[in-house]
């Protein structure tokens, strides 16, 4: 294969024309709702802080009370729990929010130092806990862990992903847990090569190349960026979770994904990780993707204003609350690059009032958040049927709701230094 079949990440920054960072959604809430929303967010987010100090919550919050623990610090989700902080920093200048989120990034940059941390979502885990410890401290530990996690990415992660022409990716025997520890992931989905979530990876890879100069870093993320675009999206659109031994897969633990038209959740890290390096690199090949995989969604999902855990899911079957808060930050990412009067535009729109209409009817009431207990979760239905509980929060997908609320309220940067 040519080299220029790649595209270039090499020293990559907001390239795209934007015309504007925070997107008004009219006609689904005014900004009164919307304000109303975040302050309930700010509220328990400020009572967890004081109660549980700097423990984390387990992912999957059960029925929506999360359990706190330090042994989940070492989890994917810690980046959106203390990201969560950062933002309520960034709207509402209180310092106990910074040092707060600062205490959470110092207990991570001490694991990363000593190779405690080991995931395949790296990227969402160290970019929503950096990029704003980068940004407001200019802090050096950060950059450092970005180093070291974009480093462990490459080293530990992706060593055949790197070569085009390989159909078999890491086996179990060759990627192991520098713990000892068992993930919990089963044999295939500790083929860790072929995620889609490699997408999210790659901007760890640009954040590690600006930071130290060495091309090592945006070299190997276009080669992982071509093999995910050639090998988790297939000629429709639909996104993968996996790619192993010249296969596509969705999550395993799901039954029936054909008949279902795949799993929502692969569909939104595609758009998510291509939304983020599109205004980051101005590719028309990743625009054409972005679109690629959003009108696929949109066309299975039926015009749902909550997606499904398996994307052409009936009505009876599970919400999935998490991915929608997903699709919603990608649109909201991607639609600041177009002008109001492009069709593109409209388009985005439209699905995002749709997203955002069905998220508020998610959300947990004021009084629940005020009155409830302190570990709540956000919004509903943000999990899946193998954990038996309709009504379970996630902190990933209270992480994305917040998120969303932060992109219409606030004129935001994400991800970027």
């Amino acid at each position: 294969m040519c080299y220029n079949e790649y595209i270039n990440l090499q020293a990559a920054n907001f390239i795209v024309k934007f015309y504007k960072n925070n997107i008004k959604i009219d006609g689904v809430a005014d900004d009164e709702e919307l304000r109303c929303a975040f302050n309930n967010v700010k509220v328990i987010l400020k009572r967890n802080m004081i109660k549980y100090q700097t423990k984390y919550p387990e992912e999957h919050a059960e029925k929506m009370r999360y359990t706190f623990d330090r042994f989940f610090l070492d989890a994917w989700h810690g980046g959106c729990w203390c990201g969560m902080y950062w933002m309520m920093y960034e709207a509402f200048h209180e310092m106990p929010f910074k040092r707060y989120a600062e205490e959470l990034c110092l207990q991570y940059y001490e694991l990363i130092n000593s190779q405690s941390i080991w995931h395949t979502d790296i990227g969402i885990l160290f970019l929503p806990m950096c990029v704003p410890d980068m940004r407001f401290n200019r802090s050096k530990e950060a950059k450092e862990a970005l180093v070291l996690a974009a480093d462990c990415f490459l080293t530990k992660c992706a060593a055949n992903v790197q070569n085009e022409n390989s159909k078999e990716f890491l086996t179990d025997k060759q990627v192991k847990n520098p713990n000892g520890k068992k993930s919990g992931f089963n044999d295939l989905r500790k083929n860790m090569g072929g995620k889609i979530s490699n997408l999210n990876n790659i901007l760890i890879l640009m954040f590690a190349e600006k930071i130290t100069g060495n091309r090592k870093y945006t070299s190997a993320g276009e080669k992982i960026l071509y093999n995910v675009l050639k090998n988790n999206i297939d000629n429709s659109g639909r996104a993968f979770f996996l790619y192993s031994s010249g296969k596509k897969f969705d999550d395993t633990s799901l039954f029936n994904m054909e008949a279902h038209g795949g799993y929502t959740r692969a569909q939104a890290w595609a758009l998510w990780g291509l939304s983020n390096l599109y205004t980051r690199l101005g590719s028309e090949k990743v625009y054409n993707y972005f679109f690629k995989c959003f009108d696929y969604l949109e066309k299975a999902s039926c015009g749902k204003t909550v997606l499904k855990y398996c994307i052409c899911g009936s009505d009876g079957d599970y919400d999935d609350s998490t991915s929608t808060a997903i699709v919603l930050c990608s649109i909201l990412e991607f639609i600041k690059s177009l002008p109001e009067e492009s069709c593109e535009y409209k388009k985005l729109m439209k699905a995002a009032k749709r997203y955002m209409s069905g998220l508020l009817q998610c959300a947990a009431k004021p009084e629940e958040l005020t009155e409830g207990p302190l570990d709540r979760g956000f919004i509903l239905h943000a999990t899946h049927e193998e954990r038996g509980v309709k009504t379970s929060a996630t902190v990933s997908g209270d992480y994305f709701y917040v998120e969303a609320l932060m992109r219409c309220l606030y004129n935001w940067q994400p991800y970027w230094d």
